[in-house]
């Protein structure tokens, strides 16, 4: 019997509807909202907006956020050197190559976010995401669509919630924080129940300075979860206004004798540090970390390493190089391929995936061999 061209097309869009809701998109999808959204940001204010915004200033470090949510840049106006430098070296301007063009913002004394309301203005904002404590000049002139991001102690559930909000997306963002969780119930479920628990310090990058997280609860939860915990934690440093790190005293460091050492890739942009300094300082020659080879310098991946599709990348990554001595659970690097393509419809490269390892720098330190795509034969 021959099918005319009408049921062929039902058939067709029915196929397509039935996979499209057993499979979510990959990217963003237009916006799913009402012509007018509402949005309460992260101090409870309720904004309304005209729509999902065409032009979108960021004076907070989410960019990398905003993009897995909206899955485009092009509503983005500027952003500060800082950001794209990170860009750069983050490999985010291969996925949103019109972010290398973007033009510069305006910035403060301490070169961290637009600082004036006029010039920031000037760009007819539609939205802007500001941090609190920076929002009280757009406050000052009524700006309609100022949406007020505060600290989150590293967990980005609320923040996610806004940019989906903002942005016409709520349904994928609700979808991504499902995924997130069934990922590390799944990881977490798989656990031996018996852990013995292993003490490491975390050392900024640009120097060597302890890193105590008192600005990150939320990563020493997943320390605490993978039985780990870092011995600078309860330390009492001194405090800037971003984070709290302290001079690194040599003699403390020794008293601490962590069994690992992990360097922070915070400051994507400006690492100085690297695991051959630690290795090749006679300083740290009697540290049980160095001496046992367990120094490894941090993944900073697309969106350092926060947020619903790269946390359980993060959290997967720390329990391979705590836990060297057992065999891993998961493929680490398979992982790696479907969070970008979940995240922003990209088909992450071998070597990208390899820069993402930081497969090159860690190659030096203890059970780093694991993470070598299979097809690569090693010594």
């Amino acid at each position: 019997m021959k099918l005319s061209p009408a049921i062929i097309f039902f058939c067709l869009f029915f196929a397509g509807a039935l996979t499209r809701g057993a499979f979510p998109p990959l990217v963003a999808d237009a916006p799913d909202s009402p012509l007018t959204l509402e949005v309460e940001d992260m101090t409870g204010r309720t904004i309304h907006l005209d729509g999902p915004p065409g032009r979108a200033l960021l004076l907070t470090p989410i960019a990398w956020h905003y993009l897995a949510v909206t899955g485009s840049d092009a509503s983005i106006l500027m952003i500060p050197p800082y950001m794209k430098r990170e860009f750069k070296a983050s490999g985010l301007d291969r996925i949103f190559p019109h972010m290398a063009s973007k033009p510069l913002s305006f910035l403060d004394n301490a070169s961290i976010a637009p600082f004036s309301t006029e010039q920031s203005l000037w760009v007819r904002p539609d939205v802007i995401f500001s941090w609190d404590y920076l929002a009280w000049s757009f406050e000052r002139v009524k700006f309609p669509g100022l949406i007020r991001i505060s600290p989150d102690g590293g967990d980005k559930s609320r923040l996610f919630r806004v940019l989906g909000d903002a942005g016409g997306h709520s349904g994928r963002v609700t979808w991504l924080w499902a995924r997130y969780q069934e990922e590390l119930d799944t990881f977490y479920s798989q656990l031996p129940e018996e852990l013995e628990e292993k003490t490491l310090v975390i050392l900024a990058n640009t120097g060597f300075t302890l890193w105590n997280g008192s600005t990150n609860p939320h990563f020493h939860k997943i320390l605490k979860k993978l039985k780990a915990v870092n011995a600078a934690e309860k330390k009492s440093f001194r405090s800037g206004k971003f984070n709290a790190t302290a001079l690194l005293n040599i003699e403390t460091l020794l008293q601490m004798d962590p069994e690992i050492i992990y360097i922070n890739p915070y400051a994507l942009a400006f690492t100085y540090t690297s695991v051959a300094d630690i290795y090749n300082n006679p300083k740290l020659q009697g540290l049980k970390a160095v001496k046992n080879r367990r120094v490894y310098h941090m993944p900073s991946g697309m969106a350092r390493l926060e947020g619903p599709v790269e946390e359980p990348l993060l959290v997967m990554w720390l329990f391979q190089t705590l836990r060297p001595e057992l065999a891993p659970h998961v493929d680490l690097r398979k992982k790696i391929l479907e969070a970008f393509m979940v995240m922003y419809g990209y088909s992450i490269s071998k070597e990208e995936i390899d820069a993402w390892l930081r497969l090159e720098e860690n190659s030096l330190s203890h059970g780093y061999a694991r993470f070598y795509a299979h097809e690569v034969q090693r010594p």
